[in-house]
């Protein structure tokens, strides 16, 4: 049923699926909340809420529309200029549990064809059958109506069978709703179905495909979704209005009429609440048999217009569901609600289970947000976590603390404090003594890259590559470069060619030599560093000959497609908007080094969907078993499949993302990926930036005209060669 107030949600996502809820024989009257653990007893029953996430579409797909007949889920899939439909299954399982199958694509040639069609919306009806509403797109090529509104189009309406089988089809020829908004439906059966937007709604008539307005007097629409006697809207209304939000669409003619409710809150005792019942609900739901759940802005009321009734379903207070924008919702069962914030498939529900007192883990977040910490206790690990936070920026207080003697076991961080000292365990015993992980699970080369002198001192749960993106229109079957071979190509070239974008920097190019030079010129194993050689000295001449003193894309010689190497940060498999960029020719070289084409691993250092964590644990920690059992929940299957369907940086665990991207990589695609992590043979951590700042800032000199190549070169060399063999010698 559906959400009328509509976002094309932003967010870019992909995982398999199991849920939650509660089995309603069991007595929970003395359960107590995860979230109250200092209050619990010593053992017994805890009721704990589920928030999961799932991604049931290739990487860079969000989930924008749901419904469910019987124990099927029906979802649409946005990404790029791309939609798909997919099928899953669900069972409510004993204990609470909710799982659902693997996602089935729909064939959707099968359905429709046309370059031009677009999917508005999908609904469920009473009457057992699936609804999509697809059309053409407006005079923009937008989902949306242009300024002012009244812009036609052309509409068909599919029923489908539960197994998405297509019944049949009714054509709604020049549609005109009146305000710019995406378009809904919802559908009782066939002889009451609803097209909707923001500011419209009108009765369709299924068998001649024609249409009437319903008047809404001049009020907004929130939402249209089904209860026991049809089609309920909802419609935005000020607190001292003393109408109500709610309206039944009559089943014989276009009108509605109001669906009386008595205000079950106190507003003296609680405003928001009162607000809230009395502002509509803000999204489409689809509830059980009958049911009309109007949805708010952190919790689910079931309301009872025949009793005059209002009950609380369901309540959530996480960083993953935004309060304006939840999406949609279907009810699962008893305890279990499925909802789309920004576009990611979510299940919450409840569950009883067995509790016994835990262990306490301390752990220090520096610049990572406590929702991770939540997450884990949410997750019953076997183990209490408690937090204390430091800012990014002061992490130096973490740090003075530690050498101070003050026990933390656990430390999780953004990838601002130096893990090189002796402060911290060896993570690579752990690994190897894992049932779930081995050295060999993790991108290629991501461990060694890490590793100094034969430890591992922290590790990421994700990561993205730098790259450079290339066409083989320039570069042929080379699978590195050279700076020689660089300027060989350029003069060759009989079209425009420039070896970066000419609105690259100075400043931009000096960026990757820092990396460049912090990863290939210094062996941590042995504390030397050659940066007073002539491979170093080629770098920053390329750095000076090529990029710009200030940027702009007016520079000489630029064309959209006559730039040699693209930067790229690679977050996900999928290459659409690049190839549609560059061209299907595209292939990966990385900074010109004339050895593999230097790439690099990259901290995202920002969660949009997740939050970005380094992990690290103190030789001081006094609970090493309950710090690792928090490690290897952020490396477990479920996890690194959730950070891959966000399609925003890449899990850390090769196995999670070959499944993640099994439902859009080509073989092509897949290989090109491949071959690009097999080169990528560094990784940018902060350990490494004190010898970025000194190359940075030295080599300013250079790049300004005030100070010769030799000079800069030797001065990098001294400056890093003490300060090498004072941290790793």
């Amino acid at each position: 049923m559906k959400r009328v107030i509509a976002l094309l949600s932003a967010a870019l996502m992909l995982l398999s699926l199991t849920a939650c809820g509660s089995d309603k024989s069991k007595d929970k009257s003395d359960a107590f909340t995860a979230s109250n653990l200092t209050e619990a007893p010593a053992s017994g029953t805890i009721l704990r809420q589920y928030r999961e996430a799932y991604y049931p579409f290739p990487g860079g797909y969000t989930v924008s529309g749901i419904a469910r007949v019987e124990n099927t889920v029906l979802m649409l899939g946005s990404g790029e200029d791309e939609q798909r439909l997919a099928l899953a299954y669900y069972e409510a399982a004993p204990g609470g549990r909710v799982s659902l199958s693997e996602a089935r694509m729909l064939a959707l040639d099968a359905l429709f064809s046309g370059n031009d069609v677009f999917i508005y919306d999908i609904t469920a009806g009473n009457d057992g059958m699936f609804y999509i509403l697809v059309g053409n797109l407006y005079a923009d090529s937008t989902a949306y109506l242009p300024s002012g509104g009244n812009a036609p189009v052309d509409l068909t309406i599919l029923s489908c069978s539960p197994d998405g089988a297509l019944q049949e089809r009714k054509d709604i020829p020049a549609y005109t709703p009146r305000i710019s908004s995406r378009l809904s439906l919802t559908v009782e059966d066939k002889s009451n179905l609803v097209l909707s937007s923001n500011g419209s709604a009108a009765k369709v008539n299924w068998s001649d495909g024609t249409y009437e307005e319903i008047d809404l007097d001049g009020r907004e629409l929130t939402s249209a979704s089904l209860c026991s006697d049809g089609i309920v809207l909802s419609v935005l209304k000020k607190v001292v209005d003393s109408t109500s939000p709610y309206y039944l669409v009559d089943k014989s003619s276009p009108g509605i009429s109001e669906l009386k409710l008595s205000n079950p809150y106190d507003p003296t005792v609680d405003y928001e609440k009162y607000t809230e019942i009395n502002g509509g609900s803000w999204a489409s739901c689809q509830g059980l048999a009958g049911e009309y759940i109007s949805v708010q802005s952190k919790e689910l009321l079931l309301v009872d217009f025949a009793n005059d009734s209002v009950t609380e379903l369901l309540q959530w207070n996480y960083e993953f569901i935004p309060d304006y924008d939840i999406g949609e919702v279907c009810r699962l069962s008893n305890d279990s609600y499925l909802l789309i914030p920004a576009g990611i498939l979510t299940v919450i529900g409840n569950e009883a289970v067995p509790y016994e007192q835990t262990d306490t883990v301390s752990v220090a977040l520096i610049g990572i947000d406590e929702a991770v910490i939540a997450d884990a206790n949410s997750k019953y690990l076997g183990y209490t976590y408690v937090a204390t936070s430091f800012d990014e920026e002061n992490s130096s207080q973490f740090i003075t603390e530690l050498s101070a003697g003050k026990t933390y076991d656990l430390v999780l961080f953004s990838d601002c404090i130096d893990t090189s000292s002796d402060y911290y365990e060896d993570l690579l015993p752990y690994i190897d003594a894992s049932d779930s992980l081995g050295r060999e699970s993790f991108l290629p080369n991501l461990l060694e890259s890490m590793t100094i002198n034969g430890e591992l001192h922290q590790l990421w749960d994700q990561a993205s590559v730098n790259t450079f993106a290339s066409r083989k229109a320039y570069v042929g079957e080379r699978t590195d470069l050279t700076l020689n071979d660089c300027l060989e190509i350029i003069s060759s070239s009989t079209e425009p060619c420039s070896l970066f974008d000419p609105r690259m920097t100075k400043a931009d190019l000096l960026r990757w030599a820092a990396n460049i030079g912090a990863e290939s010129f210094v062996d941590k194993n042995n504390a030397v560093c050659t940066f007073d050689s002539q491979k170093f000295a080629d770098l920053l001449m390329a750095v000076n000959l090529f990029g710009n003193d200030s940027g702009g894309a007016e520079s000489a010689g630029y064309s959209e497609y006559g730039v040699m190497l693209y930067p790229y940060p690679l977050v996900n498999t999928n290459y659409k908007d690049l190839r549609d960029y560059i061209g299907d020719d595209l292939v990966f070289l990385g900074f010109p080094d004339g050895v593999c084409g230097f790439n690099y691993y990259e901290f995202p250092n920002s969660g949009f969907l997740t939050n970005c964590v380094s992990m690290a644990i103190p030789k001081s920690s006094q609970n090493k078993e309950g710090a690792w059992a928090f490690i290897n929940q952020r490396l477990s299957m479920e996890n690194q499949m959730k950070i891959a369907g966000t399609g925003m940086s890449l899990p850390v665990i090769m196995s999670a993302l070959e499944k993640a991207a099994a439902g859009s990589k080509s073989g092509e695609d897949w290989q090109t990926f491949c071959d690009l992590v097999s080169r990528t043979k560094y990784a940018a951590v902060y350990d490494d930036a004190a010898i970025r700042d000194i190359i940075m800032s030295s080599a300013e000199g250079y790049l300004n005209g005030d100070r010769a190549l030799d000079d800069v070169v030797k001065s990098i060399q001294s400056k890093a060669a003490i300060y090498v063999s004072e941290q790793y010698g």
